[in-house]
């Protein structure tokens, strides 16, 4: 509620630039793929999508929705924190944010069952893949039956933690900008999109 619409307006259309020319701008790039597999997927697919700080996931939630608009064989599970950690959005946050007039496609989507929110979430500021709830992987089993499962995760630290174990395809989002996830990854550019 503190930052005007027309700064989140900005910032939206400067993200909706970068992916419109993605060539030289990313440290790692897998956009292709990700339109590919996800985007563009031709067969049922769902998309667990954990979310991180609170402004890029409230402009994930739109993007969540264009792709969903965009493509009649795709479900999202959006998995945003259990409990509040510094500054990403939490499970409570969804509901007042996708209420807002802007998001009527999201909630159309929603009561259509093709878009959901997880309130079984990471309960600290990343994803520790040894404390995932028994209730998240049973909604991701649930919600993926008979589809492709695909994770993508926001965040440096949830790229750390994960240690690139997970059996499925996985897309990773992050800047590359202290110290730890630069001699972690290897590199020292901003952002990184990439598929493991």
């Amino acid at each position: 509620r503190t930052v005007p619409e027309e700064e989140i307006e900005a910032v939206n259309r400067r993200l909706l630039g970068l992916t419109s020319d993605s060539a030289g701008r990313f440290g790692l790039a897998s956009v292709g793929a990700y339109f590919e597999e996800v985007i563009d997927a031709r067969e049922p697919l769902l998309l667990a999508f954990f979310s991180d700080d609170y402004l890029e996931s409230v402009i994930d939630l739109k993007r969540m929705e264009v792709m969903l608009r965009r493509n009649p064989h795709l479900d999202i599970l959006f998995i945003p924190r259990n409990g509040r950690y510094g500054n990403d959005l939490a499970a409570a946050d969804v509901a007042p944010v996708i209420r807002h007039p802007i998001f009527a496609g999201l909630k159309t989507f929603e009561t259509k069952n093709r878009f959901h929110v997880s309130p079984h979430g990471p309960m600290a500021g990343c994803i520790d893949p040894r404390f995932v709830s028994d209730r998240l992987i049973h909604e991701i089993n649930t919600l993926s039956a008979g589809k492709k499962l695909v994770i993508e995760t926001k965040g440096c630290r949830n790229f750390e933690m994960l240690q690139g174990g997970l059996p499925v395809p996985w897309y990773a989002s992050f800047n590359c900008n202290r110290a730890l996830s630069i001699r972690t990854v290897g590199i020292d550019f901003a952002p990184v999109f990439l598929r493991i």
